[in-house]
């Protein structure tokens, strides 16, 4: 008897350590981000290095909402329900297993004329987890899902290189169809910036200012996260979104380049173009039509 009372406490702390292993588990996956490693596989290699995140209900991927999803343990599920009553038109009682999307249509009660629809993007378990890495195994219907059973993903933490320090950085912003405001700019790391506006359409614009500590300090805590050295530059496809061209420059490390179309990155890489943009922005309506110098 006093064997099997000594034994109480010990089961106690077991079943808190698992709980509490899976609340681990659970804000590992919910507060980072997780980039797609595509590895060889050719299926996915536009999808290289985009980002899988959490919120509280939702999930994302490369910065768009895929669907709710579940998550019990090791078991997880992206799919999101809804109903739909008499008059929406349903083709098949089954699941549409030849589409890029699992949509399963069950009638809530028998006789009755409202559907519950399950819309599933993924089912299957978390196969591996740790700080740096994630590894869901699994059937998919919809990107990346539906390209493999097996998807590996690290943790973009691990690139980041808090003690980087840029000299200096270009970037250009164009468009093939002349939508934009084409300009060339160069930023350094004694906060002075020159800029020249229309650069590409040969009717140059040019001014020099500054930035604030403040500012130069965000985009540098942006470049030290976007893991510009493990991308490779996206060849210009036809379209009239506009494209990007980056370098930077540091005393310590090679220039790192990419260039493209800004949505073919991750949203890391997508987040430093657009602040480098909106700083580019700000400072030509700072100066106004009036000082402009030629």
């Amino acid at each position: 008897m006093k064997s099997a009372l000594l034994l109480i406490p010990l089961f106690i702390l077991m079943l808190l350590g698992c709980t509490s292993k899976k609340e681990q588990q659970a804000y590992q996956i919910k507060h980072k981000y997780w980039n797609l490693d595509t590895g060889d596989l050719n299926d996915l290699e536009l999808l290289s290095h985009m980002p899988l995140y959490f919120s509280e209900n939702d999930i994302y991927f490369n910065n768009g909402k895929l669907s709710k999803y579940k998550l019990n343990g090791a078991s997880l599920i992206i799919a999101d329900t809804f109903y739909l009553g008499k008059g929406h038109a349903l083709t098949t009682n089954k699941s549409n297993e030849g589409s890029d999307r699992s949509i399963c249509y069950i009638k809530t009660i028998k006789g009755d004329s409202l559907y519950r629809i399950i819309d599933t993007y993924f089912r299957g378990r978390i196969h591996r987890i740790s700080n740096d890495s994630l590894e869901l195994k699994g059937s998919g219907f919809g990107v990346p899902f539906q390209f493999e059973e097996n998807l590996k993903f690290y943790n973009d933490s691990l690139a980041i290189n808090r003690d980087m320090q840029v000299d200096s950085l270009k970037f250009s912003i164009f468009s093939c169809d002349g939508g934009i405001r084409d300009y060339k700019a160069v930023l350094r790391s004694d906060k002075t910036v020159e800029v020249w506006f229309d650069y590409f359409s040969k009717s140059e614009t040019y001014i020099k200012t500054e930035i604030d500590n403040q500012r130069w300090n965000e985009l540098l805590g942006l470049i030290r996260i976007s893991n510009i050295h493990k991308m490779v530059p996206k060849q210009y496809l036809a379209s009239d979104d506009p494209f990007f061209y980056l370098e930077i420059y540091s005393k310590d490390e090679a220039p790192q380049m990419i260039s493209g179309l800004m949505e073919l990155y991750p949203l890391r890489v997508q987040n430093l173009v657009l602040s480098l943009n909106e700083t580019i922005k700000t400072l030509s309506l700072e100066f106004g039509e009036n000082n402009k110098q030629l």
